[in-house]
């Protein structure tokens, strides 16, 4: 630490040593600042991703600022960083030794998710992002980093493929999980030279060859196994340069009086902490933070003793900054007799309830006692026990994505301390409704009318009340159809749509026209028809024809288009196949390790010419997808043709969820079918095939949320 003089006051200054000393043991003298450097309790965890991170070491090789520290002091002395925790956590990281295995938690980040940084030592070309130094960050999620050219892309599925087997090699173990790599053994994959951070920052110039001959041997990447002799001198000087750059680099430090954070309104209490009140205001930069981790800073602030229960509750399934805005719903709603809904709280509103009488004391306690708990852990598990065993990533977008209808959940479970069997389906089914057949919009619209017929019903008869109200607010929430009234009509639809070539299958006149040639089908539909009382009888059937091609295009908007449906088709193949990443806790750059992939090839229909229009509408609908791993050996699938993916290959079909019945038309399609132009027959069969794959998946989808047994499909 450097004293610097300005005017008539000196002002303290860090080195990026100084920071990491703060954080990490690195030099026996670690302890020498006086007092130390302290986190307060209302920060959050490390969230940056790791292209901030690399850029943030970019910018201190190249000598750029890179901000001040807000601090403030209390009367020991002992400084609590308030603005600045990404920046020297990130400092931090760049210091550790990423040769070792590390033995325990760092920086408050759990072991097993530490991020490793290196460095390659060859000159960047033609970086997207405007960065010098290539800077490498690995994590678990991405143990061989990113792109060299642009680090905010993840590496091709190839190219993953290759590091892992990699990895398997160099760890001896041929089944070994990328999540499972220790950090000894992360290296970068798009990388010349990589060579730890730490090493370039500990080592001099003179003995960098020699340091790196004794500690890195064989290590290879895409381009094969480095050779560090190789290493540009002429580089090597402008990576010390840098080195240069980050020594005399000087982070100023701006301490706050705690006089100056006091505010004269309800909030300026001290129990609400005069440090959450300056945090809160340096929302306006850095990494922007929600309403909802705002919330949870303020309650780390002036709840500290419940953060540890806190993030146990919903572990795995729910962050602490949702369970805290739930739970802050539930008492304000307890507090009036669960007389209305609580819409999601926003940050002034919760510093005003913080200020009410007994509110603060009534959150504390139900946080700290065992009910709060128990609600939670009762309301995942009803969601976990579907009996056709959905995967994990399903369940946590089944809860992530309904918060509203999981408040109500708790409320439920609060005033029915035991649920039957029958109850507990509902529920389910319920939530599975939801997460299918509806968006953020429509899920705000249908909660609160939910809760109110459950509350004038004094809580009871989930499994009654919820179809009714789905019938009732079929914009909102659009009620099943049977299956077999499903397909008929999409089939019906499927023959008027192979006729009228130039038709959309969803535009709004045409679907009137066959609801008007079939009206049959008006009362099969699980809608009630809101006819007005004054319309001219004449008009009666034209009204309901209306309401009826809103009801089958809302209802087949999801059912085309919500890759969340094949997630449950392929619910074998994702539980086969992803525990790995299902079983991760909320790593924030963790990318799903699959792609939904085309079965009728996308290249075949990219920048074509007179490629059929009803190819092009259906392309990219989940009749036309599946979810492939990224780890499968099929880097030639985008040329592959339905019938080379699945002809005489069982497995691929049942992974695939291609039945019987679409199975047909599937393998119709071959190499030969790689430009399906207008007038082709072919046209039919990709129609048929991607129109009754949908019908499948409907169909599935219609037991999973009755818990029907599976239906085989013809």
């Amino acid at each position: 630490m450097v004293n610097t003089v300005g005017m008539s006051k000196k002002i303290n200054a860090y080195t990026i040593y100084d920071i990491a000393k703060w954080q990490v043991d690195l030099e026996e003298d670690s302890k020498s600042l006086k007092g130390g450097i302290q986190l307060p309790t209302l920060q959050r965890g490390f969230v940056w991703q790791p292209h901030q991170m690399e850029a943030l070491w970019d910018s201190i090789f190249r000598g750029y600022p890179i901000g001040s520290l807000l601090m403030s002091k209390d009367i020991n002395n002992t400084k609590y960083l308030l603005d600045g925790q990404q920046r020297c956590t990130t400092i931090a990281l760049g210091f550790q030794n990423t040769l070792n295995s590390i033995s325990s938690n760092v920086l408050n980040i759990k072991k097993e998710n530490i991020p490793s940084i290196w460095i390659d030592l060859k000159p960047l070309v033609n970086n997207q992002n405007g960065l010098r130094f290539a800077v490498r960050v690995l994590t678990r999620s991405h143990p061989w980093g990113y792109r060299l050219n642009d680090h905010t892309k993840r590496l091709s599925m190839a190219d993953q493929r290759n590091a892992l087997e990699y990895f398997r090699k160099k760890s001896s173990e041929t089944s070994l999980g990328f999540s499972q790599l220790d950090i000894a053994l992360r290296s970068p994959w798009d990388a010349h030279y990589p060579v730890p951070l730490a090493l370039i920052l500990k080592t001099d110039k003179n003995n960098l060859k020699s340091t790196l001959e004794c500690s890195l041997t064989n290590i290879e990447t895409k381009y094969g196994i480095c050779d560090y002799n190789k290493i540009d001198e002429d580089w090597l000087y402008a990576i010390y340069k840098g080195v240069n750059n980050a020594k005399s680099l000087l982070l100023p430090e701006i301490v706050v009086d705690k006089s100056s954070m006091e505010e004269e309104d309800v909030n300026a209490d001290n129990e609400t902490g005069e440090d959450a009140v300056l945090f809160l205001r340096l929302n306006s930069s850095g990494t922007r933070i929600s309403g909802q981790e705002l919330i949870y800073s303020l309650i780390k602030a002036s709840l500290p003793e419940a953060k540890e229960l806190v993030e146990e509750i919903g572990l795995n399934f729910l962050s602490p900054t949702t369970v805290v805005n739930l739970f802050v719903r539930f008492i304000k709603m307890k507090r009036r007799d669960f007389q209305s809904f609580e819409r999601t709280i926003g940050l002034q509103d919760f510093r005003k309830l913080l200020a009410e009488d007994g509110f603060k004391e009534d959150l504390k306690e139900f946080i700290n006692s065992k009910e709060a708990k128990d609600l939670m852990d009762g309301a995942v598990a009803i969601i976990n026990s579907h009996p056709l065993h959905l995967p994990p990533i399903f369940n946590k977008e089944v809860l992530s994505k309904n918060t509203d209808l999981l408040l109500i959940l708790l409320v439920y479970k609060f005033n029915n301390k035991e649920l039957n069997t029958n109850e507990e389906k509902s529920i389910r089914s319920a939530f599975i409704h939801c997460t299918l057949f509806s968006g953020s919009k429509e899920k705000r619209k249908i909660a609160p009318k939910f809760f109110n017929v459950l509350f004038k019903s004094n809580w009871q008869s989930w499994s009654e009340i919820w179809p009714q109200l789905s019938i009732q607010n079929h914009n909102e929430l659009p009620p099943l159809l049977a299956p077999k009234q499903f397909n008929g009509f999409l089939q019906l639809i499927g023959e008027k749509f192979l006729k009228d070539r130039n038709q959309h299958l969803f535009w709004f006149d045409w679907l009137k026209e066959v609801f008007r040639e079939n009206n049959e089908f008006l009362n099969l539909l699980p809608i009630n028809y809101n006819i007005s009382e004054d319309v001219d009888k004449q008009l009666v059937e034209e009204q309901k024809i209306e309401q009826a091609t809103h009801y089958w295009r809302n209802l087949c908007h999801y059912v085309f288009w919500n890759r969340q449906f094949l997630t449950v088709a392929q619910r074998n193949y994702f539980n086969s196949q992803f525990g790995e990443f299902m079983a991760f806790e909320g790593i924030e750059d963790t990318n799903k390790p699959w792609d939904w992939d085309h079965i009728y090839p996308n290249s075949w229909v990219y920048r074509k010419t007179k490629i059929s229009v009803l190819v092009k509408w259906l392309l990219n609908s989940n009749g036309n997808f599946r979810a492939l791993s990224f780890n499968e050996n099929r880097s030639q699938s985008n040329n592959q043709s339905p019938e080379m993916r699945f002809k005489d290959n069982v497995q691929a079909q049942n992974d695939s969820f291609v039945c019987k019945n679409d199975f047909q038309y599937w393998v119709n399609l071959t190499n030969s079918d790689n430009r399906l132009k207008e007038g082709d027959p072919k046209v039919i069969s990709f129609v048929n095939a991607v129109l009754t794959r949908i019908g499948n998946i409907y169909n599935d989808s219609y037991n999973v949320i009755f818990e029907l047994e599976k239906v085989e499909h013809e």
